[in-house]
């Protein structure tokens, strides 16, 4: 008779890859920001940020962003609806800062002498580039 092998989920997969290495969380989390962005899926946002909530283990981020345990589940739920301050506080929590860049490369100097730039703010929203979002852990240069 054949054993069966032990199941793991998926989610139980990721966990334990995100404890064995924060860079590939730090990823994930980027990755699902910037889709949830160009996608307008908030929701996105705290569940991968439960995700690597957990991966840190939930109580140690809830002591750390002095939030109650059960109020930070509840806040990364999908129905959650919290507070900047209270993502914020995770964020510290979990060392990572976000940071915004310019989906444009800037123009140089020299491309800019003689000739008309037209600023983004000055088109009509339908036609302006969004800023990219980026989360980059504390400590480390953006780049």
């Amino acid at each position: 008779m054949m054993k069966k092998l032990p199941y793991v989920s998926h989610e139980d997969a990721q966990l334990q890859e995100y404890r064995e290495h924060p860079d590939r969380a730090l990823d994930y989390l980027n990755a699902c920001i910037q889709v949830a962005f160009d996608e307008n899926d908030p929701e996105l946002v705290l569940t991968s940020l439960a995700l690597v909530a957990k991966a840190y283990g939930i109580a140690r981020v809830a002591k750390a962003s002095d939030l109650k345990r059960e109020s930070l589940h509840r806040m990364l739920s999908r129905r959650g609806n919290p507070e900047w301050r209270s993502i914020f506080k995770v964020f510290r929590a979990l060392h990572v800062h976000p940071t915004l860049e310019s989906d444009s490369a800037r123009p140089s100097r020299s491309a800019l002498r003689g000739a008309s730039y037209v600023s983004d703010r000055s088109l009509p929203p339908a036609k302006r580039r969004a800023p990219r979002a980026r989360i980059i852990r504390s400590g480390s240069k953006a780049g």
